[in-house]
């Protein structure tokens, strides 16, 4: 459910950060951060990061730095494989 939730703030802020850029756009008051899905695979790249760690020792601060540090090494990894796998695809 951590790893759930903390997908569901990042969506939710991606979403805050995108509207609040736009002129003349309240964002206004939100309800409570919805979980993202089971299957979301995020999730799964989080509760992998968080096997065999001691997490529950560490302050809030530290581990939402490392949960959403994960979650941009693991995009950045991903965005690269994809344009690899692209430029790859159109030198055939």
């Amino acid at each position: 459910m951590l790893a759930r939730r903390v997908v569901g703030v990042v969506d939710r802020q991606q979403v805050v950060s995108f509207l609040a850029g736009l002129p003349g756009t309240d964002v206004g008051t939100m309800d409570a951060v919805e979980p993202a899905e089971v299957g979301d695979e995020r999730v799964d790249v989080l509760m992998c990061a968080l096997d065999g760690r001691l997490w529950r020792g560490w302050s809030l601060a530290g581990l939402c730095a490392y949960l959403i540090s994960t979650l941009d090494t693991w995009s950045a990894e991903r965005e690269s494989l994809e344009h690899d796998l692209r430029r790859l695809l159109e030198d055939r």
